[in-house]
């Protein structure tokens, strides 16, 4: 069966690509490979910092359901995305998202799970089925919240308007915005700068959210 995840090792430097177009949708057996992936990485114990890519310049990646999915497949992708976002959120390295066109529902989950995102110009984010009724996972909202405030939240779950790179860059989901032609570069070199901290600076990197959560 055709791959739909690849993993290159540049170094001390694990590059995911996304590799199921048109709109890479994050349906289970996606979900498992990506999983799969994070999981040989730790078990190889060489990686310091992912870069998380799209194989298209169009879309990062989208929804993990349709409205005519059978309510008990979605309740099983729903908690498989879960069990994803947690665990790259938990892995002992930093993931960076490289996020070149759309990053719609659970691709905009996947993006905001990551550590750090960087984008494209042209890069559209947000959680267009919401007024469907297809809801982000909790883990998402919370992380979201963390990012841009409650009120941003609810306007972008409410409306489930999409917003572009610069918005997104401004309410801080995007920590760089940058050209579409360097974008991958970009991410790749920002990984292999992080890869070069001491081990104990990611680590308190990697925690700053759970401590947030402690203390609040």
């Amino acid at each position: 069966m055709l791959k739909t995840i690849t993993c290159n090792q540049e170094g001390s430097v694990a590059v995911l690509t996304l590799r199921f177009s048109p709109v890479n949708a994050l349906h289970r057996s996606v979900l498992s490979e990506i999983e799969d992936c994070l999981i040989q990485i730790e078990a190889g114990q060489r990686t310091r910092a992912v870069v998380l890519l799209s194989s298209s310049d169009k879309v990062f990646a989208t929804t993990y359901a349709q409205v005519n999915t059978p309510c008990s497949e979605e309740l099983r992708c729903l908690g498989q995305l879960q069990q994803l976002l947690q665990h790259i959120k938990e892995v002992p390295f930093p993931i960076i998202a490289v996020i070149a066109g759309a990053a719609l529902g659970a691709g905009f989950e996947l993006a905001l799970a990551c550590d750090l995102r960087i984008s494209g110009e042209y890069a559209k984010f947000g959680f267009p089925d919401t007024p469907n009724g297809i809801l982000p996972t909790s883990i998402s909202v919370t992380t979201l919240m963390e990012e841009v405030g409650v009120a941003k939240t609810k306007e972008l779950l409410w409306g489930g308007r999409l917003i572009g790179a610069k918005e997104a860059h401004g309410l801080g989901i995007v920590n760089a915005l940058i050209p579409d032609s360097l974008l991958v570069e970009e991410g790749i070199a920002m990984a292999h700068s992080l890869a070069c901290l001491p081990t104990e600076v990611l680590v308190a990197g990697k925690q700053l959210g759970e401590n947030k959560r402690r203390v609040t």
